[in-house]
């Protein structure tokens, strides 16, 4: 079912994974050409930044990927673009000592998207009449 809170969550996963695909491809490709240029031998540094980049660009493409049907409200989309910005953190948050500014960053706005996609899963649209009643002992009507 199509709701605001749903539009919003789907809208805020599309500018987290946008962001997150354009950053991790530039961080890719940045990587990979210096290593090319300078001859860098292939050890755990190259590997590490590569996959950095690799999994930014995968946790962008997730969130991209079900951002149409998590507005249209449907459950298997919402635990995509969750996975897809836990993901995200779980790479970018280690990375706040070394790059605060950029990490940082993700970090808030991908905080912000699982705070979006709680509030609109599917199945957690309640009225305020509801609400109302469940923190007043009545019965809503």
């Amino acid at each position: 079912m199509r709701t605001p809170l749903s539009e919003a969550a789907a809208g805020m996963s599309v500018f987290v994974g946008l962001l997150s695909s354009v950053q991790g491809g530039a961080h890719l490709l940045s990587v990979i050409g210096v290593a090319l240029t300078r001859g860098y031998a292939y050890n755990f540094r190259l590997t590490s930044l590569v996959l950095i980049g690799a999994l930014m660009v995968l946790a962008g493409v997730l969130c991209l990927a079900s951002a149409r049907a998590v507005a249209a409200g449907r459950r298997s989309a919402w635990w995509t673009s969750a996975r897809g910005t836990l993901l995200l953190l779980l790479v970018v948050v280690p990375l706040i000592p070394i790059q605060t500014e950029m990490a940082s960053g993700l970090t808030i706005l991908g905080v912000v998207n699982l705070a979006f996609l709680y509030r609109a899963r599917p199945g957690a649209a309640r009225s305020p009449e509801a609400d109302r009643s469940r923190w007043s002992g009545q019965d809503a009507v």
